[in-house]
């Protein structure tokens, strides 16, 4: 949630030197990325023009995640032995 809300914020089109790293590859994001797209339509959704929930980046979400993001993997291995 954290990330979606970064980049449809806005943060991002009004910081253009900001680059933010999210740990744990920004809580799986990779295996909901399709859900996350197709929200991006907030025509068909019918939040456009919601103050809240219509707001949209600049660019396609997908720019941001690109650019202006950086994922660590934290927590990306088998299990801790002793």
């Amino acid at each position: 949630m954290a990330t979606i809300r970064l980049i449809n914020s806005g943060v991002f089109d009004r910081r253009p030197n900001l680059t933010i790293q999210m740990a744990h590859l920004s809580g799986g994001i990779a295996s909901v990325i399709g859900r996350i797209r197709s929200y991006q339509d907030k025509d068909f959704w019918a939040t456009a023009g919601n103050p809240r929930h219509g707001k949209l980046p600049e660019r396609d979400f997908d720019h941001y995640l690109r650019t202006r993001m950086v994922f660590d993997t934290a927590g990306f291995c088998g299990a801790i032995r002793r």
